[in-house]
Parts: structure tokens; sequence; C-alpha cells
């Protein structure tokens, strides 16, 4: 990023003000939401002082991307939600409160649904009450938008995320017309901007959900990239840390083995190469290239068939 990005905000603000079709203002929010999330490609002291000035450009028309929360057209109103989750923290608590006016009267599901997962992002910059997400979950909104409630719940609470709204997860994500259909949707804008998916969501669950939040993530796996379901197991299974050399399967916790008997079972069957595991690097399988997928398999069956951890050199 550099000097032309930062006129090129400029430019694309004032198209916002004189363009109607909804494509194109489609068009537009989006390149706005990318400008204004990207990082330098040269991280240089000139470099990062053109992507602040960038940044701050494209959050000098945040007045306009509000107006636009109420265009005509759904499409424009999602990509305003979309580009007003990149927003500062200075910022942030207005938008919050914009779009949750906004929530109450949106009568369209995909947008209602996207202006709640726009709302738990921005809790990266504030902390976003969890009241308008516990709200949705005994309501009689369309299941794409519990789906999306609850989703929210997850990522903003975390560990402390009540018992019944995750059993609700588990019953919604079980859904495959509704995951589908909210993964799809969500998946093919922010994982270019915030590089995010919808399965990232419930990745900060952490241990005390993951008996029931694991198997519910394996069956969406044919809805994702495979690398992504793998990151979301690492987290919710292992946390961050390597398990020790020396330690057996009957070591580790009922979700680890769950973790690994599934990737077993899934890479044994032809499903996935076992190459792009990253979860294996817990018990000492490093990146190998696919070449070394025999060694990688062999590996892993012979852990779970009792062998010890032992780190590759």
């Amino acid at each position: 990023m550099d000097r032309d990005a930062f006129f090129l905000v400029q430019f694309l603000v004032e198209c916002l003000q004189k363009e109607s079709e909804p494509e194109i203002l489609d068009l537009i929010l989006f390149h706005l939401a990318h400008l204004a999330t990207v990082s330098p490609c040269r991280p240089t002291q000139v470099a990062l002082e053109w992507v602040l000035a960038t940044y701050d450009e494209v959050y000098e028309g945040i007045d306009i991307y509000l107006d636009l929360l109420a265009h005509p057209s759904p499409q424009v109103r999602i990509a305003a939600a979309y580009t007003l989750s990149c927003c500062k923290s200075e910022v942030a608590t207005r938008i919050c409160s914009q779009l949750s006016r906004r929530f109450d009267g949106e009568p369209d599901v995909m947008v209602r649904s996207t202006i709640l997962l726009c709302l738990a992002f921005l809790n990266e910059k504030i902390s976003v009450s969890p009241g308008l997400f516990e709200s949705i979950l005994n309501s009689k909104e369309e299941e794409i938008v519990k789906l999306a409630g609850v989703c929210a719940l997850a990522y903003v609470t975390g560990e402390n995320m009540p018992d019944y709204a995750c059993d609700l997860l588990v019953h919604l994500w079980d859904k495959p017309q509704w995951l589908k259909r909210l993964a799809n949707h969500y998946d093919r804008r922010m994982v270019k901007i915030h590089r995010q998916r919808l399965v990232d969501f419930i990745r900060p669950l952490g241990h005390r959900h993951a008996g029931q939040t694991i198997p519910v993530l394996w069956k969406g796996i044919q809805y994702y990239q495979f690398e992504a379901i793998d990151l979301a197991f690492a987290e919710i299974a292992f946390g961050i840390e390597k398990l020790p050399e020396g330690i057996r399967i009957h070591d580790l916790t009922d979700n680890q083995q769950l973790v690994l008997r599934l990737i077993a079972d899934t890479t044994k069957t032809g499903q996935e190469p076992i190459y792009r595991k990253r979860t294996l690097k817990f018990i000492g399988i490093g990146q190998v290239s696919p070449s070394d997928g025999y060694y990688a398999r062999k590996k892993l069956l012979s852990f779970l068939n009792g062998a010890k951890v032992k780190y590759d050199k």
C-alpha cells in the first residue's frame, strides 16, 4: 500500500456519493473495506505512514457508510455493514449503536445475519455486550438469523458462553441448508477483508465446550477449506502449547484424542492429505511435503496405537 491507495480512497468515497447502481456501490464498499484492513507489502516507515493515512481516509466516509445502511438494496446494506466492521476503535461505539438500531428495523434476513456477525467482530475494537445476541436465541427469528446470533455470541463470550446457547449452536450448525448458506454468504467477502470465516466465530469457545463443538466442526468440514477446520481443532483441543515428548495417547484429554482419531479416519479414507494437518504438530509431526504423506500417516497411526510422542528434528 502506498500513496496511490490513499488517493484511491478519496476517489472511491466521492463515487459512493454519486453512484446509484447497487452492484457498483457494493463493489466500491468492498474495495474500501479491503483498503481499511490491508497491510503494506514492504513495512518501511514511509509505507506504514501511508497505511495509517489510508486507514484514516477510509474512516472519513463513516457518515456515508452509515447512511447506506438504509439503502433500498439489501446488497448495499450488507456491504455497508461489512465496511463499518473495519472501523477504528475511536468510532466503534458509534457504529455498534447504529448497527444495533438498524438491526431492529431491518426486514431482510441476510442483512440481519450480517449485522450480527459484524457487531461481534467489532468486539476486537471495543467490548460488545452479548445482550442482543442472547435475545435472538429465544426469539421467533428465522433459523439462519439465530445461527448468526449464536455464532456471534460464541465469538464474544468464548468459554463463558452459556450451556443452553452452546446446545443451540450444535443444533443449528447441524442444519446444512442454513450453515451452507450463511457460510457462503459471509466467507465470500470476509475471508478477504478480515481473513476470517464463519467457523472462526466458534474457535474462542475453548476447552469447556470442546466435547460438543469438535464433532460439530467436523460435520461442517464439507463447507470449508480443511485448513480452517484444522486451525479450529488446534485452538479448541490443544490451545497453544505443544505436548511434551514421551507422552502416549492415553495421556491426552478425551477431546484431543477425538481430534486425532477424526484426522486419522479422514486421511485413511483419502478425504484429505495428511500433510496439510497443522494440528499434528502437537504430537511431533512437523510440516511435511505431499511426498512425505505416508510417513506422517504412519507416525500418527503409531501414536494412536501407543507409541510415545517424539518431535521431528
